[in-house]
């Protein structure tokens, strides 16, 4: 019994021993971070490398991120520095509030109509169409993003069969025309729209609400009547700002929209009450 467990006793020793040994010599690695850069150290028996690389505020690394590298060995080092070749670069921290001043090209059409279900102007075939720029001009959270569009609208109203625009004592009024006749009514507008955008780090859906700013810079109305001839009425009494509630859903580069003009038509007055109202896609590059 002595010799077993005097046996033992040395296999034990021999054991902790070897694994105490294994330890000591084990790489052991120290990570630091600070920011966004997180610092590794790798200490081995015969040198040890330090690595530096930018990470996402989560801890993630972020591929083709290394900063630099470097290896010493008995009194001698090497040390390489990388520049980041990435287009695209991810942004570090959307968590933090950032600027954004990029624009990109978008275009929308959408079916426009009016709020009043007896009026005859816009009852069928009335479209608008739009070209903008926009983008992001400051995040606040993660969540919540400010952005911006400025480009312009088209409108193109049409009237009923045999009816058209007259200006009758300096007011647009509908008129029948006897046969048969095409009147559209078309307006050109400058717009500005700043929108409060829902949209999550990393996330490809945006739900937006924003008011648009609208400034009328081209109007007329024309009518192609029984007997082949053009008319046009160029004072046809629109407003010339108005103001539009908008809210959208985008999912990547495609969405749809929703617009309800708080301006009426027409100026007070000069002509029927009417506030128009949008139903449209589009589609950015």
């Amino acid at each position: 019994m002595k010799h077993f467990c005097l046996i033992f006793g040395i296999l034990l020793s021999s054991v902790v021993a070897s694994y105490a040994e294994s330890m000591s010599s084990a790489v052991c690695d120290t990570v630091i971070r600070v920011g966004e850069k997180t610092i590794t150290i790798t200490d081995s028996e015969d040198d040890f490398e330090v690595i530096v690389e930018e990470t996402m505020p989560s801890g993630n690394k972020i591929e083709n991120e290394k900063i630099f590298r470097g290896v010493y060995r008995n009194g001698r080092s090497i040390e390489q520095r990388f520049r980041n070749t990435l287009i695209n670069r991810p942004n570090r921290d959307k968590e933090k509030p950032i600027w954004g001043t990029y624009g990109f090209g978008s275009f929308e059409w959408g079916g426009l109509l009016v709020d009043d279900s007896h009026s005859d102007i816009g009852r069928s075939h009335s479209y608008r169409g739009s070209l903008q720029f926009y983008g992001d001009i400051y995040r606040l959270n993660k969540y919540l993003v400010l952005t911006y569009a400025l480009g312009w609208d088209a409108d193109i109203y049409r009237i009923t069969d045999s009816k058209t625009l007259k200006n009758i004592d300096g007011v647009t009024t509908v008129v029948d025309v006897p046969g048969r006749a095409e009147c559209t009514l078309t307006a050109a507008y400058l717009k500005a729209m700043p929108a409060l955008a829902f949209n999550g780090v990393g996330s490809n859906l945006t739900v937006y609400i924003a008011p648009v700013l609208r400034a009328k810079v081209y109007s007329a109305a024309t009518t192609d009547g029984p007997d082949g001839r053009l008319e046009k009425l160029r004072r046809v009494n629109l407003n010339t700002f108005s103001v539009e509630a908008r809210a959208g859903i985008n999912y990547r580069n495609a969405g749809i929209f929703f617009t309800y003009s708080l301006t009426p038509l027409f100026r007070s007055g000069k002509g029927p009450k009417l506030h128009p109202y949008t139903f449209g896609l589009s589609l950015s590059l």
